[in-house]
């Protein structure tokens, strides 16, 4: 499942009558209210370019210096448990080497996002990587504030696995 900002605080930014099967992504998560599903999950969303086949794409609405909202961590959360236990996605966060579970698009970006640090997953992208999920250089998809907010989702996630009956990380 691969998280994104959409750069914008649109509470929709497909509109009305885009359901499932009529958008770039798969689900778009507001800053407030519920998430809305605009791809049918057994269909591939181009949000993540080569990634597609095998991804599950989230956009976020935000901005350059936005941190995910409370809403949205527990939206986002509660879509990668769904994912865990219903799609058969890993209960983990990817990695440089394994982009299988919780990934951010900058995992598949090409860019100079500073020296790269393995504790500091802002730094990683496709020079570790070697996933292309993006023909734009440097793109901030998602911020730095975004990505370091991803073991909380990953924590929240486990309330989430442990409520519905999956197995928590």
């Amino acid at each position: 499942m691969t998280v994104h900002i959409a750069v914008t605080r649109s509470a929709d930014i497909y509109g009305p009558g885009k359901g499932p099967g009529g958008s770039y992504a798969h689900f778009y998560n507001p800053r407030s209210g519920a998430p809305r599903q605009h791809q049918y999950l057994d269909r591939r969303a181009a949000a993540d370019l080569n990634g597609n086949a095998r991804s599950i794409s989230v956009e976020h609405a935000g901005l350059e210096g936005d941190r995910m909202t409370d809403t949205q961590l527990r939206n986002l959360a509660k879509i990668f448990a769904w994912a865990v236990i219903h799609c058969g996605v890993p209960n983990r966060i990817a990695t440089v080497n394994d982009l299988r579970g919780l990934a951010w698009h900058r995992l598949g970006i090409d860019g100079n996002f500073g020296r790269f640090d393995r504790n500091d997953r802002t730094t990683w992208c496709r020079k570790q990587t070697g996933a292309v999920w993006s023909n734009s250089t440097g793109k901030l998809c998602p911020t730095d504030k975004f990505i370091r907010q991803i073991p909380t989702v990953y924590s929240k996630a486990q309330y989430w696995l442990k409520k519905w009956g999956g197995r928590p990380g």
